[in-house]
């Protein structure tokens, strides 16, 4: 049960939802100024590097340890599989060759532990095979325990132009316990060397509700973080969850681990929201806060409910009307390009109420919400008429609110997003 206290200053609004007419669908601050076309939408390139030198005991990303032997055959099956393209695994779905595209994100595993001319080989494969903007945020995910001021000087040289490293905790003990192979200071000083890269834009991630973690030592957490100089760019701030099937679960069914209860775990989120918005941060999506201007573009790919292209084991992407996903595991990934055969694990066909219910919960994510107009650009069907009753009960609830023709979480709302997306969700 969330904090009474924090309900109690919730006042739900009462106001009906309204509906916007066609007609207006221009007037409105979003991208409905124009007709939906998906190919004319910001479209994102993921690419997935399934490796780290060590298991954390929380990941349950699909990540490989001590397979250094696989890298260099893996960089080889990856450059082949982005250039014969993902329409080649998807018969009947738009052909990819030239797919214009803006944002590209490394993301793993571990992204760190391949070489910079390795990763400039997979941008070559890339750019070899679709139409990537010549202002494209290109991201990678690092881990500070496998960096060094001349990696990140290759990166750099390599194309990325944005890093996101994973720090979780500023905090010796608890990144010990969780399994990481940095310290804090070694966060601190692989921060710094990408600044001396020249690296501009910098996303830091943290996790709370760790185990053993209270209200004082989450703000000891970020009064580290906030003495940076200077702040990142963007913070990506997640609560620890607790994955089957991974040594946490394990340790806290048996009662070896004692993580934080779910008042505690709100309390710190607001702490948190409150001590970044006084140091000049936004937050534009639940666990995103940003300086102005710098929000993570990939991400804004996923939460607008775009197109993007996804190749590497356990890839998941969506192209056209079709999502779908890759074989998981390295060897068999590797194996079966050079085999010329299908890398394809799934592959589901997005129906219209399908892709409306996606819609909804991936924008309810983001601060600004769901634009009516924007809704009626896309589905062509006003957003009362397909979702008035859900948005209703929740505004009713004091889990939504709606404003001058959008629908957004409230301060509460945030709290429970888990149990607002799921009345959109079939």
């Amino acid at each position: 049960m969330i904090n009474e206290q924090i309900k109690q200053t919730i006042k739900a609004p009462k106001a009906p939802f309204e509906v916007v007419p066609p007609g207006e669908v221009g007037n409105w601050p979003t991208l409905a100024a124009r007709p939906y076309l998906w190919l004319d939408e910001p479209i994102g390139l993921y690419l997935h590097i399934p490796f780290c030198e060590s298991k954390c005991i929380y990941c349950d990303f699909n990540s490989f340890a001590r397979m250094e032997d696989q890298y260099a055959s893996f960089v080889d099956a990856l450059c082949t599989d982005i250039t014969r393209g993902v329409s080649w695994d998807l018969p009947g779905t738009p052909d990819c060759a030239g797919a214009p595209v803006s944002t590209i994100f490394f993301g793993g595993g571990t992204p760190s532990v391949l070489d910079p001319d390795q990763i400039a080989r997979i941008l070559d494969a890339a750019r070899s095979r679709y139409n990537i903007s010549v202002n494209a945020e290109i991201t990678m995910e690092a881990n500070p325990g496998t960096i060094s001021l001349e990696r990140f000087a290759g990166y750099r040289e390599s194309g990325i132009n944005r890093l996101s490293m994973g720090v979780q905790v500023l905090d010796d003990v608890m990144l010990k316990k969780l399994g990481r192979i940095h310290t804090a200071q070694g966060a601190i000083d692989a921060y710094r060397w990408a600044r001396e890269a020249s690296f501009d834009n910098i996303n830091l991630d943290f996790i709370y509700g760790l185990p053993g973690q209270d209200i004082d030592h989450f703000a000891g957490v970020l009064d580290n973080l906030l003495a940076l100089d200077p702040l990142p760019e963007h913070l990506s701030c997640y609560t620890l969850i607790v994955e089957e099937h991974t040594p946490l679960y394990v340790g806290v069914m048996r009662g070896l681990i004692t993580v934080p209860d779910e008042d505690r775990v709100a309390e710190m989120y607001e702490m948190l929201a409150e001590r970044l918005t006084t140091a000049g941060y936004e937050q534009y999506e639940i666990s995103n806060w940003s300086r102005p201007g710098r929000q993570c573009r990939h991400n804004l790919v996923y939460w607008h409910n775009q197109r993007y292209l996804a190749f590497g084991p356990g890839a998941s992407g969506y192209w056209g009307t079709t999502r779908y996903s890759t074989i998981l595991g390295p060897r068999e990934y590797a194996n079966a390009v050079k085999q010329g055969d299908s890398v394809l694990h799934s592959r589901d066909a997005v129906e219209p109420k399908g892709e409306m219910g996606e819609f909804m919960m991936l924008g309810l994510r983001l601060n600004q919400g769901i634009y009516a107009a924007e809704f009626y650009r896309r589905f062509g069907m006003s957003i009362g008429t397909i979702y008035g009753h859900e948005i209703s009960a929740l505004v009713e609830q004091g889990l939504l609110e709606t404003n001058a023709g959008r629908v957004a979480l409230t301060d509460y709302g945030r709290l429970l997003g888990n149990e607002v997306f799921e009345k959109f969700i079939d």
